[in-house]
């Protein structure tokens, strides 16, 4: 089983490809699972494949929302430090009273 910490390291410095792969995996399986046929009455294969096509696009819509989170949350850190760092070089030494 592969590391689940260097998983979202890969997808937090890749995330839109990592969105890409998800998306093409989806259409792979909805067209393995006969997405595009005329709707039969469904059996218990064809549930289950539902269950686990439901269950991997929960899983990557986590992973991807995840990533962009962090991903987020690091710009945002950035430009606080950015704009405290400005801040003190703008303000006075001396203060005017």
């Amino acid at each position: 089983m592969p590391d689940l910490a260097a998983m979202r390291v890969r997808l937090a410095e890749h995330p839109w490809s990592s969105v890409g792969i998800a998306a093409l995996a989806g259409a792979t399986l909805g067209f393995m699972l006969g997405g595009a046929r005329e709707h039969v009455k469904s059996t218990v294969s064809t549930k289950l494949g539902e269950v686990l096509l439901a269950g991997l696009g929960a899983l990557a819509v986590r992973i991807a929302k995840d990533a962009a989170l962090e991903k987020l949350g690091a710009i945002a850190l950035d430009w606080w430090d950015e704009a405290q760092s400005r801040t003190a070089r703008d303000e006075p030494t001396v203060p005017l009273h």
